[in-house]
């Protein structure tokens, strides 16, 4: 639950009348420990085609969501521009990133990772 946006979580009324860690003081911000990067648009088995929302890097763990599935993680090597061009960093909203790998993604899978 702590890697979707929330607001701080608290036992409210659950456990009958809350104590003092019932209730938490709403500070008007959402926790947010992970951060959507990308969303698949195409996978064949041999390279993963992403649209970007997120800046990530190679070396990032990142985290596949797919509807009725385990949550998969991996750690990109390299990554590509729709050309094929290798290139440091997915930085820019709505690019066309790739990745060569072996698995296989529904389409609108979800990648995520970790804020800093």
């Amino acid at each position: 639950m702590n890697k979707v946006s929330h607001r701080e979580y608290s036992t409210g009324f659950y456990f009958e009348h809350p104590d003092k860690d019932g209730n938490t003081d709403y500070n008007g911000g959402y926790i947010n420990e992970w951060d959507v990067v990308a969303f698949v648009s195409e996978a064949n088995g041999e390279v993963l085609t992403l649209s970007q929302r997120n800046k990530f890097l190679p070396g990032d763990t990142l985290e596949v969501l797919e509807p009725y599935q385990e949550p998969v993680t991996f750690i990109p090597d390299v990554l590509y521009d729709e050309d094929m061009h290798e290139i440091d960093s997915a930085k820019h909203a709505m690019m066309t990133v790739k990745i060569k790998t072996d698995k296989i993604f529904a389409p609108h899978s979800i990648l995520r990772k970790k804020s800093i």
